[in-house]
């Protein structure tokens, strides 16, 4: 299409079949101007549409309102049989007419229900065209095909894995947290090389009016070491205050401090424990764990 003619007085000049198989000829040509054209069209024959509706309107009002035979009657007095035959032989006609048409009635249809659809099917194909003519294999990326053969060709599908031990702890911790409202990044993502959690061990614990609980336990059976890691949350601070650590006699207590959080480490036989609270949520880390390894897992905290 020639610039000159994106002017809609010309376009209106032309025959619907003219602008149709101009639509046509557009799809090659995947160029700003051309787009502009094609828009122009699918005014004009939008407005076509809109005055054939119209048309149409004031042919029914004609029929069936304003003829001799209605002169001197109630506007909404009509003749039910002689309206029902009379749709029946439009629908007669429009049947004959559909049968001679065929495929033409079919694109009108389409037409008039998916402008929008089909003018972004246009414009999308048209970038296509101009995408592949760059190097790029859009057309390839869709399908593939052979002398007799087609098939889709959307690449290789993601393979599943399994989730390692250690993920699936940290998903099973964070959704048990997460269940009773608990904020699931409280839950530690390392623990020491040679332990396993137990999942068997994993629970949770509700006491009403006085705290929710989330804990699991970790093996090494190799060294025969165990420990446990619990997050609390108190709705009675009074349990909160009475709730006791222990810990090694005269032995010091080291306050480590992570994401603004204050843990107090403490020795307690047979090794360490780590715990912290804001007045509300309470965390425990203790059993055969050294000091180094408890503020490992208060490092994977997050949050």
């Amino acid at each position: 299409m020639k610039k000159e003619t994106y002017d809609a007085a010309y376009f209106s000049s032309l025959t619907t079949q003219q602008l149709e198989e101009m639509i046509d000829l557009g799809l090659g040509l995947p160029s700003q101007e051309n787009r502009e054209a094609l828009l122009r069209i699918l005014e004009v024959l939008e407005q076509r549409e809109n005055d054939a509706i119209v048309q149409k309107a004031w042919e029914e009002f004609q029929l069936y309102y304003n003829s001799p035979e209605r002169q001197g009657k109630e506007k909404y007095d009509f003749d039910e049989a002689a309206l029902e035959e009379e749709e029946a032989r439009e629908r007669e006609k429009r049947e004959k007419q559909e049968k001679k048409t065929g495929r033409r009635v079919s694109f009108s249809r389409v037409w008039a229900v998916g402008r929008v659809a089909i003018l972004t099917v246009i414009l999308t194909f048209a970038t296509m065209v101009a995408a592949q003519a760059a190097g790029v294999n859009v057309f390839g990326a869709l399908g593939e095909w052979t002398d007799n053969a087609f098939r889709f060709n959307l690449g290789t599908p993601p393979t599943s894995r399994l989730l390692s031990e250690e993920e699936a702890y940290v998903e099973a911790f964070r959704g048990r947290l997460y269940e009773i409202g608990i904020p699931a990044d409280l839950a530690p993502t390392w623990y020491p090389e040679g332990f396993v959690p137990d999942m068997n061990r994993l629970y949770t614990e509700t006491v009403e009016d006085g705290f929710d609980s989330v804990g699991c336990g970790f093996d090494n059976e190799a060294e025969d070491k165990h420990y446990t890691i619990s997050i609390d949350r108190y709705y009675d601070k009074e349990l909160l205050n009475n709730l006791i650590v222990e810990k090694n006699d005269k032995d010091e207590v080291e306050t480590y401090t992570v994401n603004k959080r204050t843990f107090y480490i403490m020795r307690n036989n047979p090794g360490y424990t780590g715990t912290w609270s804001d007045g509300e949520l309470l965390i425990v880390i203790g059993g055969n764990l050294s000091k180094t390894e408890v503020k490992e897992i208060i490092n994977s905290i997050g949050g």
